[in-house]
């Protein structure tokens, strides 16, 4: 897995997707935030979909999968029995 700022993706497009063509797995960040994953393309659930949404060609070998959570498989809790709000206001204090 590669992590590729937004701009360097806008900049070397070509380059990075020779990358995940050849199987590299890019998650493309913003100003430090996840906002995409581009992979090799492995199915399509609705190929008339993919050929309408632009770039056939590249549709069929790439696929851009949005920062989605049920992409990501869940890590079990540092903290069980206390919730990230919890933690936050502890942290905080009395601001």
């Amino acid at each position: 897995m590669k992590v590729v700022e937004l701009e360097d993706m806008g900049e070397r497009f070509a380059e990075q997707l020779h990358a995940a063509r050849a199987g590299e797995i890019l998650v493309v960040v913003h100003r430090g935030e996840p906002i995409a994953d581009v992979r090799m393309r492995v199915a399509v659930a609705d190929e008339s979909e993919a050929r309408d949404s632009g770039g056939e060609r590249a549709q069929r070998r790439f696929s851009i999968v949005p920062n989605d959570p049920r992409v990501y498989r869940l890590w079990p809790p540092l903290c069980p029995g206390v919730s990230s709000a919890e933690l936050l206001d502890e942290e905080r204090g009395e601001r």
